[in-house]
């Protein structure tokens, strides 16, 4: 995050107490109705995910109602929220020890038609007439049960738990900005919430980013309250997200008893954390919605209350405000659910109430997204950036150790209702998968539409339940709920006694015998029995597992240090960010900036113009003068950029436009840090505005020994894509490289300076030697991380050529470069060296 260390850990610790804390309370009322015998210590594990779903719930779809972003509303919404939930607490449960009267019975038995679809049988009635709807005697058992699953915690669970939280924060601390690129498009549409209270574009063009505003709405409230930056805030919620949704999993597994093996599960595959470290925040924080999915739907049908069907129609519409993936997800695993209690229970149910509810909420979200997106991809084709997504891609970042153990586990459990449930979501996952088959079809354009949701899917889709699956099989005193077989009643009698007799080893003998006491009065032939659950497994798998993952982490985070050391790879150079941040136009000053990611100034006043603005979802553009200006300044139009209104120009180093302005004699330097210059346009040109500079870009041929030649990174994103830049550059460890630049009249006899751009990890030293026949000037640096421009200052003579000598030392360390996962790097693993871009030379003027 930025600023010093005191200031990050203050944001860190506010942040976490105003996005959590203003949630608090609808977490406690939520738990309490869908757990209501969940002890301090799971509480502890949900309230980080179910708060902050809460509160991206809120801040979406307040914005979504009102258009607008209005933090003293969006707090007042909060604050009633938070009040209705106490009052709601003050409820107390009533345990009823008294027979039902007539009436009561009636409204039960209505209550069961309505919710269970089916009439209760005779013996039902009896049975709830015998007994009470709810005895001590029954609330003693879920309470023994639940002190039974309390036992069975891992004693270090607390431990895993603070690690999880540990690492998840480590990246606050270790990088200044989020790592990918989407980050910078994040920041910009919080900045904009912030500022103007909407996701309108900014001026001169008009249209609007059509996103899911919950997060850069929370992100918003951070920044407006805690004056953070837009990429903090985007940083801290983010990263809280990920902290929240590790929590929130172990918590839901804890209802089951594999809370602890499931944390380690979810550290076995790096998927859920690549989205996260590449910066797909909504992504990863939509996933928080699947802890109130497995909360509510993955538990015996007995246990189902009517306010879970509630909560979970409203977790639907609070994770759609966040991204579509999570709401997505949410509906594949009501789907299995579906599947399992229709066709894998004793009796076919009909659609229940949480069908009907939450099938109707799906449906309007898909009818409102259909509504306002397939509409502008009618003659957009299905793609499929990173290939098929549910083979080589899902065993590459889920890994084969996880998906080989979720197999296992999946065969060894199959007799049990919830691996049942989680290996069918798993199956429907993956049949989404198969639209990336179709790239390049223009069909339906509702396939294009899940072909850009499900784009990096193997990076969400299947971490989570595959974690789920292998953490019931490496915990040894899980409890599920068997599956239930049909034995026919009339078969032979030492047959019945031996399926009863292994029936018994699962369920009571009152519940045997109540089976078949059902099955005689109802004049069924079948007397339904539950199937065999295997032994758990070993500890030592376990261990092994658990050895594993400390290995991997460790690995993963040695990375991580080693990683935030390359400040080269940012999208944006500190140069930029420096020059972005202080930036101080007049009002109403119009500013072109170049279309990349180095060219989208984040945190720009709303007082001031820009042509450009990052793509981010679907973006609704009604007016864009990008091009036209783009145009004009390639050509010198003056008239033309003066009927855009544009004023000044921002360029990188990263960039292109940056020697072209240079060249141009109506365009003056106003501010230059490492290569992030300010420019500003003058109608009629002047004595400085035409300093004109001369850049000279390096050949292979220019190589000495130790120069590797390797292709630009940045090359394939550059949307300008100007003859200017080289599709490669020279790249030394321990070497030099040599180079010729010719002077013209004006540079002849002149001081000049001579500014070679570079990127390059911090401490490399760089000599750079000025040759002019028998004159020789040189200065060393220190690289100081990322891009940076090393100036020398000196002074030609008469000759017609200047030689500049670039010598390296002190590279060679090696790491692990992430560009070459994902191709626009030449190399995994790399090693610490200098590319060195260009060399420019530019006259000295008073």
């Amino acid at each position: 995050m930025e600023g010093d260390l005191p200031i990050v850990i203050w944001h860190i610790f506010a942040g976490s107490a105003l996005i959590f804390g203003v949630g608090f309370f609808p977490a406690l009322f939520i738990i309490r109705i869908l757990d209501p015998l969940a002890d301090t210590f799971r509480k502890l594990m949900l309230i980080p995910a179910i708060s902050l779903l809460v509160t991206f719930g809120v801040s979406g779809w307040m914005v979504v109602l009102s258009s607008k972003f209005n933090l003293n509303l969006l707090l007042l919404i909060l604050i009633i929220v938070n009040c209705a939930a106490v009052a709601a607490m003050w409820q107390k449960d009533v345990v009823r020890v008294r027979k039902l009267t007539q009436w009561e019975l009636l409204e039960e038995h209505s209550d069961l038609v309505e919710s269970e679809g089916k009439m209760t049988t005779e013996s039902e009635i009896k049975t709830t007439n015998k007994n009470t709807t709810e005895l001590e005697d029954d609330v003693e058992e879920k309470r023994k049960r639940s002190e039974e699953l309390r036992e069975s915690r891992s004693s270090w669970l607390p431990f895993a738990l603070t690690a999880a939280a540990l690492l998840s924060l480590l990246p606050l601390l270790l990088f200044e900005y989020p790592n990918g690129v989407d980050w910078i498009g994040f920041s910009t549409l919080t900045h904009r919430l912030a500022t103007t209270g909407d996701l309108s574009l900014p001026a001169i063009s008009e249209g609007q980013w059509t996103y899911p505003p919950a997060f850069p709405a929370v992100a918003a409230m951070l920044e407006s309250t805690l004056g953070m930056t837009p990429a903090s805030a985007v940083h801290l919620v983010g990263q809280l997200s990920v902290l929240a949704l590790l929590w929130g999993i172990a918590g839901a597994s804890d209802r089951w008893g594999s809370s602890g093996p499931t944390l380690v599960a979810l550290a076995l595959a790096p998927a859920l954390f690549v989205k996260a470290h590449d910066s797909g925040y909504p992504t990863v924080a939509s996933q928080l919605g699947l802890v109130i999915g497995l909360l509510v739907l993955i538990r015996p049908m007995v246990e189902r209350k009517r306010g879970q069907d509630i909560v979970f129609a409203i977790c639907v519409i609070s994770t759609g405000a966040i991204h579509p993936t999570g709401a997505l997800y949410l509906g594949t695993l009501l789907a299995a659910y579906l599947i399992v209690n229709r066709f894998g229970a004793r009796s076919q149910i009909a659609v229940s109430r949480l069908a009907m509810t939450s099938t109707v909420v799906l449906c309007i979200a898909a009818y409102i997204v259909l509504v306002t997106f397939a509409p502008r991809l009618l003659s957009e084709p299905i793609i499929s950036e990173y290939g098929w997504q549910g083979g080589f891609s899902l065993l590459l970042f889920n890994g084969p150790l996880l998906v080989g153990l979720a197999i296992w586990s999946i065969y060894r459990g199959r007799n049990t209702m919830e691996i049942l449930l989680l290996a069918i979501w798993v199956t429907i996952n993956w049949i989404f998968s198969l639209v990336h088959l179709l790239n390049g079809i223009i069909a339906f354009s509702f396939l294009t539409l899940l072909s850009y949701v499900l784009y990096s899917m193997a990076l969400h889709a299947f971490h989570i339940p595959l974690a789920i699956i292998v953490g019931i099989l490496l915990s040894n005193r899980v409890k599920l709920t068997p599956r239930e077989k049909p034995i026919s009643v009339d078969q032979a009698g030492e047959e019945l006694v031996q399926e009863m007799l292994q029936a018994s080893r699962q369920i009571s003998a009152s519940e045997i015998a109540d089976s078949a006491t059902e099955a005689i009065e109802s004049n069924s032939e079948k007397m339904w029995l539950p199937m065999e659950i295997p032994e758990p497994v070993d500890k030592r798998w376990l261990v092994a597992t658990f050895l594993i993952v400390i290995f991997q982490l460790s690995i993963a985070n040695g990375m991580l240090i080693e990683l935030s050391n390359h400040e080269e790879l940012r999208p944006q150079t500190n140069g930029d960010r420096k020059l972005m941040s202080t930036l101080s136009l007049p009002e109403g000053s119009v500013l072109f900036t170049e279309d990349g990611h180095w060219g989208n100034p984040y945190d720009l006043s709303p007082e001031i113009g820009i042509t450009t603005f990052p793509t981010l979802g679907l973006v609704d553009v009604q007016e864009n003068n990008q091009g036209k200006a783009r145009s004009a300044i390639l050509q010198d139009d003056i008239s033309a950029l003066q009927e855009i209104g544009v004023t000044h120009a921002l360029t990188s180093p990263i960039g292109t436009f940056g020697p072209v302005l240079a060249e141009s004699p109506y365009w003056q330097l106003m501010n230059d840090i490492d290569g992030s210059r300010l420019w500003e346009l003058n109608q009629i040109p002047t004595m400085q505005s035409t300093v004109n500079s001369h850049f000279l870009y390096p050949n292979e041929e220019d190589c000495n020994d130790g120069c590797e030649w390797r292709p630009d990174p940045w090359w394939m994103v550059d949307a300008d894509q100007l003859t200017n830049r080289p599709d490669s550059q020279p790249f030394i460890c321990e070497g030099s490289i040599d180079f010729t630049v010719p002077l013209d009249r004006s540079s002849r006899d002149q001081t000049v300076k001579i500014n070679v751009m570079i990127d390059a990890p911090a401490g490399l030293i760089v000599d750079v030697y000025s040759v002019d026949g028998i004159e020789i000037e040189g200065r060393q640096f220190t690289t100081n991380g990322g891009w940076q421009q090393l100036s020398l200052i000196t002074k030609t003579t008469l000759a017609d050529n200047l030689s500049v000598e670039i010598v390296v030392s002190g590279g060679g360390d090696s790491w692990i470069n992430p560009l070459g996962i994902t191709g626009r790097g030449d190399k995994l693993f790399d090693y610490d060296g200098i590319r060195i871009h260009w060399v420019e030379l530019r006259p000295m003027v008073a």
